[in-house]
């Protein structure tokens, strides 16, 4: 336990617990109050809205500022036209003891500090549990004979202080001193009577108070007792003290001497019973602690630090005002100009877009700023208007051009989508165009919005089949002056185009032509059939052949089989066929008047048959294989 003591000790003479962190704390004493948030609906107009509103509030409240004990290092930045400051300083009252003595009240420091625009002033504000210099308290001896330490008396109040330049104690430019610690009475069963223990000295004005000593009943050392420390001066720190000695047996336990902004800590030697010394208070100096107290006897108290105002003007200090952890209060001229900007967002008055729009604002006087924001929402509930086509009815499934007529909304491009449901079904977007099956189908289009708002329209898509229309010709190759029979099936009611409206028409083209022919079933829907009737001029190697009636060629047309009916034979007639080039295919001798041929292995087209006796032409036909 004395070795902890003793590193302890150490640690506080070096001087750590005067600096510590230097997290940076700002006091905010520039208020800014930004109207609430707004929600407005967008017209039917516009894709946004305009919307106007007032601008946020502020106040400066930095001419006075606070500074509370935090533990870490705070700062001040100087407002911009400011020369000069009034600085109220307060230091830590030394902690209590119980049982015990009572710790002294920290120091008030006044004064006016010349500085310049920008400039930041390091503040550390001392704590009652030793912040900024406070030394720690002598230990206290145990009720149980050679039991070890139970614990310390009462550790220095911390300084109060403002640094200009760094954070090193040579900075410092106006100091309020801390209290001294208070002591520990000391306890010993059937021996003493408890105290009166000693009490810490005030955080001081140039010189900071002595501590009190302590004294007894003690059966061992009546009227002993460990003596006050003293206080620290502007030039050293305040020394540590002796032991009053009442016949004691045991050696009493000194102090240490305060240093430069740091108290003194007790002694870590303690004996049976025995009351620990108050720790020295933090100051410009710190005071020195008092001693511990011999066997079964009180500590003395510790001295507090003293104060200092540097270059400071219209000074005042007072010793012992302030209870509990100390404080700064700076006091500046109201010269600093306010300064309101937008940083982001838009101005007053202006569209806003759909959705939210955060706005946000900064006051500034130079030295200190602050922000504050809002929102401006925007609420699109306008339901696009979209127009469909009107409905159709056509014969053929594939449809097209049924694209929405128009599609309308304060905001643009809204999402097209359509479905199919009915005889076709489906969906998709934009356009609906494309192949639909037989039947009514049901179209509906949709067009919503970014902000989810729909509008919808239908209209239906109706395809109805018609007749299977077919044409044929009765002869599909005729000479020139011959006639063809074409006969129309499939439909109800037909319609060439000679105008005739019978389902069997005759033709007798000159040319090759062809004929066209509309069926319907009675509804809307009518198909068309074209059919082509082919003509030749029927020549051959000997000119135009024509018929003879001489000769029975049936049935003509035909497929390769047919007759030949002759009027006369004789024992040389001979049946001869060519075709319309003038190739003989066959040549057959008969005696018979009615005779059968084939030439169904023969290509279909005109052919010419010539009746020869003896070796001369007597007769001839032609006729048309299909």
């Amino acid at each position: 336990m004395i070795k902890k003591l003793q590193k302890i000790k150490r640690y506080l003479a070096s001087g750590v617990f005067s600096v510590v962190a230097v997290t940076s704390v700002n006091a905010q004493c520039l208020g800014i109050t930004c109207p609430g948030n707004m929600t407005v609906s967008a017209p039917t107009s516009s894709c946004g809205a305009m919307v106007n509103y007032s601008l946020p509030v502020y106040n400066n409240a930095c001419s006075t500022q606070t500074f509370n004990f935090t533990g870490v290092m705070q700062t001040y930045t100087v407002p911009v036209g400011v020369t000069s400051l009034t600085i109220t300083a307060m230091g830590a009252q030394g902690a209590n003891q119980t049982p015990g003595g009572t710790g002294g009240l920290g120091a008030s420091a006044q004064g006016v500090l010349s500085v310049s625009a920008g400039q930041v002033l390091n503040i550390f504000v001392g704590g009652q549990n030793g912040y900024n210099g406070g030394a720690l308290g002598g230990v206290n001896g145990n009720t149980v004979f050679s039991a070890p330490s139970t614990g310390t008396a009462g550790n220095g109040g911390g300084a109060t202080d403002i640094r200009i330049g760094g954070v090193a104690l040579a900075n410092r430019v106006f100091v309020a001193g801390g209290g001294g610690g208070a002591a520990h009475n000391g306890v010993w069963p059937s021996c003493q009577t408890a105290g009166p223990a000693g009490n810490g000295g005030s955080g001081g004005g140039l010189t900071g108070g002595n501590g009190s000593g302590g004294s007894s009943t003690a059966c061992n050392c009546t009227g002993g007792g460990g003596n006050g420390g003293f206080g620290g001066t502007q030039s050293a720190g305040g020394a540590t003290s002796t032991y009053n000695s009442g016949g004691c047996l045991q050696t009493w336990g000194p102090g240490n001497a305060g240093t430069l902004g740091i108290g003194g800590a007790g002694s870590t030697v303690f004996h049976n019973g025995s009351g620990g010394c108050g720790g020295g208070g933090g100051g410009y100096y710190g005071g020195g602690s008092g001693a511990n107290g011999s066997d079964t006897t009180p500590g003395g108290g510790g001295g507090g630090g003293s104060s200092f105002v540097g270059t400071a003007t219209s000074t005042i200090l007072t010793a012992g005002t302030n209870t509990g952890n100390g404080k700064v209060i700076i006091t500046s001229p109201s010269v600093a100009t306010n300064t309101l900007t937008q940083i982001a967002g838009l101005a007053s008055g202006s569209t806003f877009s759909i959705g939210t729009n955060v706005q946000t604002f900064s006051v500034t006087d130079g030295a200190n700023s602050n922000t504050c924001s809002f929102s401006v929402t925007v609420i699109d509930a306008i339901t696009p208007t979209i127009t469909c086509p009107g409905n159709v009815n056509q014969c053929t499934a594939l449809v097209s051009s049924i694209a929405p007529v128009s599609v309308l909304d304060n905001c643009p491009s809204p999402n097209v989508t359509y479905a199919l449901s009915g005889a076709t079904t489906g969906t998709g977007t934009t356009n609906a165009s494309g192949t639909f099956s037989t039947g009514v189908t049901n179209v509906t289009y949709t067009a919503m919005d970014a902000s989810g708002n729909s509008g919808t329209c239908s209209f239906s898509v109706n395809i109805t089949v018609g007749p299977t229309v077919t044409a044929t010709s009765n002869a599909s190759l005729i000479c020139v002056g011959q006639t063809a029979t074409l006969t129309a099936s499939g439909a109800n009611t037909y319609t060439w185009n000679t105008a005739a409206t019978s389902t069997v028409i005759a033709v007798s083209p000159t040319v090759t032509t062809s004929y066209t022919v509309t069926g319907s079933n009675g509804g809307t829907c009518t198909v068309a059939y074209v059919i082509t009737q082919s003509v030749s001029a029927c020549t051959g190697i000997n000119g135009v052949v024509i018929n003879n009636p001489a000769i029975e060629v049936f049935p003509n047309p035909n497929n390769g089989e047919f007759n030949v009916n002759l009027n006369s034979v004789s024992e040389n007639t001979f049946i001869e066929v060519y075709n319309s080039i003038g190739q003989l295919i066959t040549k057959e001798k008969t005696t018979r008047l009615n005779n059968s041929l084939n030439l169904k292995n023969e290509a279909n087209g005109i052919y010419i048959i010539k009746i020869i006796e003896n070796g001369e032409l007597i007769q001839k036909s032609n006729f048309i294989k299909q």
